[in-house]
């Protein structure tokens, strides 16, 4: 059950919490770079980052609470949200991280899902006669363990 902010009313047994999150593409010149996760602090952030296309590579913050907070329940970015110190962040983590970048050309904003908690990747598994439930944010990451998790949770026991 991967629903963003649908997966409460899908299964209302978990509780979620939503986040406001800000990715900045960047023009990016040379080879393309892999997709990956800065949780160093090395350039004053907790990073990922990832292709967005030929010549363009996106940063986002990493720590889920500097984003800000969107109401319990939300379905849609709220109006109005600053993102202007999160948006400062990222530009000065390009600028130490990848001088070679060129200008922000794109920005995506959006309502990030995640169990309640302080890991992102956090996930559940809840079984009961007749239904099985893994919920998270960035289930394609944890793949090879879910794939194990559900196969054991659904295999009857004789």
């Amino acid at each position: 059950l991967c629903a963003g902010a649908g997966t409460e009313r899908l299964w209302p047994g978990v509780a979620m919490r939503r986040v406001v999150h800000l990715r900045v593409t960047f023009e990016s010149p040379g080879e393309p770079l892999p997709t990956w996760a800065d949780r160093s602090g090395r350039y004053g952030e907790q990073t990922y980052g990832v292709a967005d296309g030929p010549g363009r590579f996106a940063l986002g913050l990493a720590e889920l609470d500097a984003q800000p907070a969107a109401e319990p329940g939300a379905d849609v970015v709220p109006g109005g949200v600053d993102l202007g110190a999160i948006r400062d962040r990222i530009h000065a983590y390009a600028r130490a991280a990848f001088p070679r970048f060129g200008a922000p050309v794109d920005e995506v904003v959006r309502l990030l899902t995640v169990l309640s908690g302080p890991d992102e990747d956090a996930f559940v598994l809840h079984t009961e006669p007749g239904l099985t439930v893994v919920a998270g944010h960035n289930l394609f990451k944890l793949a090879p363990l879910l794939g194990e998790e559900i196969a054991d949770a659904s295999t009857p026991v004789a």
